[in-house]
């Protein structure tokens, strides 16, 4: 009868470890799906509709914070396709150093997820 109890405990533990693992994967890629699509909209406005200098502009650093917090390669597809941003060297360091937190929460994310 301990065995059987012992056997259950670690089988719900085990069941348990298989949903957090899988929420949290499916979480992550929720987080990409989304952040990358925002971000290449949010270029994509910026580009299209704001009405040129004196307009609604996204200011450079949101921009590179969408980047940073997961939307790093939607918002350089977005660059690439529009060709926006692209000859400003301030904005491309900037972008750059979000790509460096982009990288590192990436890192981050998969290391966790590989424990």
């Amino acid at each position: 009868m301990a065995d059987a109890v012992g056997e259950s405990a670690d089988q719900a533990r085990a069941s348990l470890a298989k949903v957090s693992a899988f929420s949290a994967k499916h979480l992550l890629l929720i987080w990409l799906v989304l952040t990358n699509t925002v971000a290449f909209l949010l270029f994509a406005w910026d580009k299209f509709e704001s009405g040129g200098s004196g307009g609604n502009r996204i200011s450079e650093f949101n921009l590179a914070a969408i980047g940073a917090i997961g939307g790093w390669p939607g918002g350089l597809l977005a660059m690439l396709l529009f060709w926006h941003k692209t000859a400003k060297l301030s904005f491309k360091l900037k972008y750059a150093a979000g790509f460096v937190v982009w990288a590192g929460l990436i890192y981050a994310a998969v290391l966790f997820l590989h424990h």
